[in-house]
């Protein structure tokens, strides 16, 4: 009974017509068939006196069984049957409020719900109901609009990276209902997902009207990576899945700069738990290129996390220590134990460590460095290189200790100060708390950290904003001076616990992990300041052009507070020195949402699309007309007359699928346009007329050629002549030809149309050979430095787009087909990305690797591309002039 629910019909007045099957059962009970003539001779008398045979009197029964179910059929198909249609209880009374959880957690299961928010909106068409509908990502308030209206912003409504907003959209509703004289239906299409705030929002919304929820039944895995750390040599990963797994493992992928995959890597879920912690360990030099981290499978942002320079290891020199080289004794074992997590060291003489790109080089033990070394040294710290001095026995040895010594942030006394020894009255002093000014403020200090010796610093009037730490005497303990761009640092401590037990401490760690924070900080306004968006995640699940509608977010609050609509997840700041912004650190005890009142009506998604059967029942109906014909091919007059008019009027009545859109036609016979293969996928469709639309206007500013907006080309219906290019990218759901539309695109090739094949920057070998199987292309060749593309209006060597690929092939100039002009082109470099631009004329994608100088490249190609379409080989036939000229006599 459960499949006859989903059976419904749009007309069921239509039935009152099987109060006439009576009828016709009695108009054919009471016309027998016609009379046969039989010979009657004389003899055949005479041979039987009586004939067992009977005539008939009356029509058989099969063949009342067989008209009656013809005429049901016929009745049926009028009624419009329907299965799967969507059920609605509501009248035009009663509006409908739709809400549908937009956010980043059903990016990746986005498609079910969409179809069935267009379910609804459809069936509201039918009940004539009001109709508001809203994404609980970004909240807008509500207007009463035209169900055309309503239907468009249902089917361009898409997934947001940034969490709901549920708060707002109750604000919202409430305003709405102000405005209503009746009690308004909800309809909750929800991410099944639940924090503190669901139960209330669920509440609130009873308050407002009945409340229909809709969800999975089961919600599928949902892993969240909400924490990395970098842990010796690899990453220390936490993840938080949303169900309690089986024993199973997610893949992990490691992303460079350019989304490029360096490793994959295994990580194991634990049966039972949600929150999952493990090690991975990876090369150190895919480590430094590691940019993002992502879960296979997946494209939200929760299951991406983004690593900036402050989770990035910094490489780190450490000058060749002179002394023991026993494990607890070597003044360097402190410093790399400490550093070994967060940084790559590299331990080498002062010359080789300068010959390196590194930003910050620790000496532990107050080596006294040649004049031409010292000179080296004190030029790279100019130009912004972060210098650490440990302070050693060593410098008791030097004279008297009051020479000069540009590379100290201070200048320094003779001799050490000693607390606690046999020749000391002083006890050994503490550390006492850092000052608000130092980059060690607010580590917490321990009371067991004890100072036993230092070196102390000369007494100047700068000496207090020179000092980071100070002892609790206030006798300095850390100071340091800017030099030119970089910094010269100076602990009066030696590296070992020798002189005090600050290295043994876990303080010692956490200040060495701020000074390696000084060589990410390209300045203080970058660091402090407003961070402007730089490229921020798409509903794609890609790292995109940010676009003007969102705001500045400064740094204490990308530590701080949740990504939403006004700040979404992705990099912040300059392309020199981008800040990460990750979603997974925000989200927290990830449940389900499984309490929910008896009083709300909770259903799943509907399993399968509307389907008219209408035709069906039209076919029926035919099948039986003709079996009714073949049964009594001995009336063969009624029988054919009937057949015919019956045939006539079914295929009269069958819809055409494949229509010519005369309007489209029209539009595009009047304004040349450029079109796009349409696709199944709307993201890339708009991409494609966004790309193709920046580059007609470019066109119109640089050249002659004035191109109206471009248009989407349906294989089937439209006529491709219509259009000088047809742009075809290539995807994975590709658009399989029909042999009609196989035949219009050949002729479009031979005629001198022209088609661009891109496969999206990626290696589609197969889907390419599949598109173009059966179309008409000559032997390709690689673009040539002396083919006519490279001169039509720019002149080139390379063809990039977003990407800079080699390989872009045309046909061979040995086709002499169209006066040697290609009609195909084929690439991957993702050109319409690189054209591509918003409402407000802001590239949408980022140009890899060569930024927007790439992309001006990219668009003198599209030039270039264009007048050789349109001009043909003109450019090509001017090295003929002379001969011509000559021919001419001129």
């Amino acid at each position: 009974m459960e499949g006859l629910s989903q059976f419904s019909f749009v007309s069921p007045w239509a039935f009152s017509a099987l109060l006439f099957l009576p009828l016709l059962w009695y108009v054919l009970k009471t016309t027998p068939p016609k009379p046969k003539v039989i010979p009657f001779p004389a003899v055949r008398l005479l041979q039987e006196l009586t004939s067992q045979r009977l005539l008939a009197a009356r029509t058989p029964w099969w063949v009342l069984l067989l008209r009656g179910l013809l005429l049901l059929c016929l009745i049926i198909a009028l009624a419009g049957p329907v299965l799967n249609a969507t059920q609605s209880n509501q009248t035009n009374q009663v509006p409908h409020i739709i809400l549908i959880d937009n956010d980043w957690s059903v990016m990746d299961r986005w498609d079910q719900r969409h179809q069935e928010l267009l379910r609804l909106v459809a069936s509201a068409k039918d009940t004539e109901q009001s109709v508001y509908i809203m994404g609980t990502s970004q909240p807008v308030p509500f207007e009463q609009k035209p169900h055309d209206r309503l239907v468009y912003e249902a089917e361009h409504l898409s997934a947001h990276p940034w969490p709901t907003a549920h708060e707002a959209v109750l604000l919202s509703i409430k305003e709405l209902q102000s405005t209503l004289s009746t009690q308004p239906k909800i309809s909750w299409i929800s991410n099944g997902l639940s924090d503190p705030q669901e139960n209330l929002f669920l509440q609130n919304l009873l308050q407002i009207g009945d409340v229909e929820y809709i969800t999975e039944s089961t919600l599928p895995p949902l892993p969240v990576l909400h924490n990395v750390t970098r842990k010796g040599k690899g990453f220390h990963i936490g993840l938080t899945e949303l169900t309690f797994p089986s024993n199973k493992a997610l893949e992990l992928q490691f992303l460079d700069g350019e989304a490029q995959v360096l490793l994959q890597k295994k990580y194991e879920l634990k049966a039972g738990e949600r929150v999952h912690e493990q090690f991975i360990d990876i090369p150190q030099e895919l480590k430094s290129r590691t940019e993002r981290i992502r879960i296979a499978g997946f494209t939200n942002p929760g299951a991406q996390y983004l690593l900036d320079e402050k989770w990035r290891d910094q490489s780190v020199g450490l000058i060749a220590p002179k002394g023991s080289d026993k494990a607890l004794l070597a003044p360097s074992y402190y410093v790399e134990k400490s550093l070994a997590p967060y940084s790559h060291l590299q331990i080498a003489s002062l010359n080789d460590l300068l010959d390196q790109s590194l930003s910050l080089i620790i000496d532990v033990d107050y080596t006294a460095f040649p004049p031409q070394q010292s000179e080296r040294l004190e030029n790279w710290v100019q130009q912004g290189g972060i210098f650490v001095r440990f302070a050693s026995a060593r410098k008791s040895d030097t004279k008297d200790g009051t020479s000069f010594d540009p590379l100290l942030p201070v200048q320094l006394m003779p001799g050490e100060r000693t607390f606690g020894g046999s020749l000391s009255w002083d006890k050994p002093h503490r550390l006492a708390p850092f000052d608000s000014h130092s980059p060690f403020f607010g580590l917490p200090v321990p009371n067991d950290i004890s100072i036993n010796k230092q070196i102390l610093a000369r007494p100047s009037a700068d000496l207090s904003e020179k000092t980071w730490a100070r002892l609790s005497d206030g006798t300095p303990l850390v100071t340091a001076a800017q030099m030119g761009r970089g910094w010269s640092i100076l602990f009066h401590i030696e590296a070992v616990p020798g002189w005090s037990k600050l290295p043994l401490s876990g303080t010692f760690e956490q200040m060495l992990k701020r000074l390696l924070s000084l060589t990410t900080r390209k300045s203080t306004a970058v660091q402090d300041g407003p961070l402007s968006p730089y490229r921020l995640f798409d509903r794609n699940g890609f790292l995109s052009a940010a676009s003007t509608q969102f705001t500045p977010i400064t740094s204490n609050e990308l530590e701080s507070q949740s990504p939403d609509f006004s700040h979404p997840p992705g990099l912040y700041g300059t392309s020199q020195a981008p800040k990460a912004y990750n979603l997974g650190p925000f989200v927290k005890d990830m449940t389900t949402l499984d309490s929910i009142p008896s009083t709300v009506t909770q259903r799943t998604f509907h399993k399968a699309s509307e389907q008219d059967l209408s035709l069906w029942f039209l076919f029926a109906a035919f099948l039986l007309a003709l079996l009714d014909w073949l049964l009594s091919i001995r009336f063969k007059t009624v029988g054919v007359i009937s057949g015919a008019a019956l045939g006539v009027m079914l295929f009269s009545i069958m819809p055409a699928h494949s229509e010519t859109d005369w309007d489209k036609a029209l539009a595009a016979a009047n304004q040349m346009r450029l079109a796009y293969m349409q696709s199944h996928d709307p993201q890339l469709n708009e991409t494609l007329e966004r790309g193709l639309n920046g580059l007609g206007a470019t066109l119109r500013r640089r050249t002659a050629v004035e191109l109206a907006p471009a248009m989407a080309f349906d294989p089937e219906k439209d006529d491709p002549s219509l259009f000088p290019m047809i742009y075809w990218a290539i995807e994975d759901q590709q658009t399989i030809l029909s042999p009609q539309a196989t035949e219009k695109l050949n002729r479009f090739l031979k005629t001198g149309g022209f088609i661009l094949f891109d496969t999206m920057g990626q290696d589609r070998p197969a889907l390419l050979a599949q598109a173009t199987a059966n179309l008409d292309i000559a032997p390709l060749d690689p673009v040539g430095e002396t083919h006519v593309l490279t001169r039509a209006f720019y002149l080139l060597q390379r063809f990039p787009g977003r990407f800079d690929f080699d390989g872009v092939w045309v046909e061979s100039d040995g086709d002499t087909k169209n006066d040697r002009v290609s009609s195909v082109l084929i690439g991957r470099n993702a050109w319409a990305q690189a054209w591509a631009r918003d409402d407000n004329l802001r590239p949408l994608y980022p140009v890899i690797p060569g930024g927007e100088l790439q992309r001006e490249q990219a668009m003198r190609f599209g030039i270039n591309l264009v007048m050789y379409i349109l001009s043909g080989n003109y450019k090509g036939d001017q090295v003929h002039i002379p001969a011509i000229l000559q021919r001419l006599g001129l």
